[in-house]
């Protein structure tokens, strides 16, 4: 771990005291941080959503649906929300 620089908030004393934190509240500590730096960028999570995405094709638990399918199933579902469609 690199040292604190001079001006740096990240005293010395203060990385003692979070060095001697429990573990619970080194994970509060985490969650509280990711919450700072926004949320996480959606691009990175691509892979994840792939993998989750092909193993519910693979576990048929979805099904495939060709272009006109979903088309017809979202002009369906529009009409039923009361939606005028040509």
């Amino acid at each position: 771990m690199s040292t604190a620089r001079v001006d740096s908030a990240l005293t010395p004393e203060l990385i003692d005291r979070v060095k001697k934190l429990s573990p619970e509240d080194r994970d509060k500590l985490v969650d509280l941080l990711d919450d700072l730096n926004g949320p996480p960028d959606p691009v990175s999570d691509w892979p994840a959503e792939i993998r989750r995405r092909l193993a519910k094709v693979a576990d048929e638990s979805v099904r495939l649906m060709t272009k006109e399918e979903s088309d017809a199933a979202i002009r369906d579902a529009l009409r039923a929300e009361g939606f005028e469609l040509p």
